[in-house]
């Protein structure tokens, strides 16, 4: 972005989005919208600026109001993508360049409404693909491919086949997941498993009770050990491998996920797969997690209590397994693989609809506003006893951080840090992403925080 954009703000007017045709026209929607913003927070911030961007991100998100759900949300995150580059671009001091980004984030961010209805949307599709299976009788030819693509030229592919082989999420072979072979002591020295490998880094849990996030614990690989784990090593040495991990994980979803996506759908992978069935990175964790069952679980347990130990959502979680249930591997398997689809099924229905009943009843609902009022009444307390001068004490901040509900999981999994290191950081020493991620979920200004490190 030139200096000649960044000088189209106006000096006392809100930012005015462009004059938009009957298609809106992405890219420079963006480019309008930065270099409209930019003026108003750099080199200082504008007086009523906030209520300028604020105006003017409603008008911007009324010209794409009619995209989906999930176009609306991935357009944020390239409107938030592109003001973090220009906001990183043009404000040189780290402190300051924090406060910046603290307060353009909290207006241009996603609708709550917006992420509930994906989520329902997402629950509603995985009720829907549990009324059939899909018979990939040709998953040894899959794998096959993936196991080719670990030692092949093509990082993306390297990284896809390691999703397959691993049964691990995009973030976590991409960006956050740890892997070591698996060693078992023994009186002489250790001795190495070939078919399984340690993993820690798990996502998407929250920390949630029964969950292993945090936790390292032992899969099952569908390639030996030793390939994988030197695979994943050299997809992170590689150019494409460091540029991810220096990348924020709304720029790694926004960008790379699509385009990890199409790669696969192209590939001879996804020529191979069933024709006429839903196919993404999704489905790969769903089929690793079918192989793993047909030919690694003990002949007693049921599917959903496996499934929870190898993928790392908390057993019992009957929605959780309900996802993953998609696939059955050979004809002999079809009558075996209906009757545990229709359990877990009935299960999860059964879950459902006591969640509902209490909703309803209002029990939930009240439960949850009580919580959080009293959250919110222990919060202001802690608040108060903070000292009125300087830093927060760290020992305060935990304290708001436990009364409004916010793990340390959480924390470390939006910042990618572990949670010792999490908990080093609540001085004012502390690393900038992990003093704004912790300012982003008390619903502050990081400056109200550490004022001694970013001053206004």
């Amino acid at each position: 972005m030139t200096n000649d954009m960044i000088e189209t703000g106006h000096e006392d007017d809100a930012p005015r989005p462009r004059v938009r045709s009957r298609t809106f026209d992405l890219t420079a929607e963006i480019e309008a919208f930065v270099a409209d913003v930019i003026p108003r927070v750099i080199p200082a911030f504008k007086p009523r600026c906030n209520e300028q961007i604020e105006n003017a991100w409603n008008r911007m998100k009324e010209g794409f109001s009619d995209k989906t759900d999930s176009t609306k949300k991935l357009y944020v995150s390239k409107f938030r993508k592109a003001l973090t580059d220009a906001i990183t671009a043009h404000e040189q001091d780290e402190g300051r360049r924090v406060q910046v980004l603290d307060r353009v984030r909290s207006i241009v961010k996603n609708d709550p409404g917006v992420l509930e209805k994906i989520n329902a949307a997402y629950e509603r599709k995985q009720f829907e693909n549990a009324n059939s299976l899909i018979l990939v009788g040709n998953y040894r030819e899959i794998v096959a491919i993936a196991q080719k693509w670990l030692k092949g030229s093509s990082e993306e592919k390297r990284a896809i086949a390691l999703m397959l082989l691993t049964g691990r999420r995009f973030i976590e072979v991409l960006k956050v997941g740890e892997f070591s072979v698996h060693a078992v002591k023994v009186q002489n020295g250790a001795i190495v498993q070939k078919w399984l490998i340690d993993f820690k880094g798990q996502t998407k849990t929250r920390g949630a009770e029964g969950t292993k996030f945090e936790e390292l614990f032992g899969i099952p690989t569908l390639a030996p050990a030793k390939d994988v784990v030197e695979a994943i090593e050299k997809f992170r040495k590689s150019d494409l491998g460091q540029s991810i991990a220096e990348a924020d994980f709304d720029y790694v979803n926004s960008y790379h996920n699509p385009r990890f996506n199409t790669i696969l759908r192209e590939s001879e992978i996804g020529k191979a797969w069933p024709i006429d069935t839903d196919f993404s990175l999704k489905s790969l964790r769903a089929l690793y997690a079918e192989i793993c069952f047909k030919h690694h679980a003990p002949s007693n347990i049921h599917k959903d209590a496996y499934y929870a130990q190898i993928l790392g959502h908390s057993e019992g979680n009957m929605k959780t397994a309900l996802s993953y249930v998609r696939y059955y591997l050979e004809e002999k398997d079809a009558d075996k693989a209906e009757i545990e689809r229709k359990r877990i099924l009935q299960a999860a229905l059964d879950e459902e609809a006591q969640f509902r009943a209490e909703k309803e009843a209002g029990q939930h609902q009240f439960t949850k506003a009580q919580r959080v009022s009293d959250k919110q009444a222990a919060a202001a307390k802690a608040s108060r006893a903070a000292p009125s001068k300087g830093d927060v004490a760290p020992e305060v901040i935990k304290e708001r951080l436990r009364l409004a509900g916010v793990s340390v999981n959480s924390l470390a999994e939006k910042t990618g840090k572990n949670r010792s290191t999490v908990w080093r950081n609540l001085v004012a020493k502390g690393s900038v992403d992990v003093h704004t991620a912790i300012a982003e979920a008390l619903g502050v200004n990081v400056a109200e925080l550490w004022p001694s490190k970013y001053k206004g």
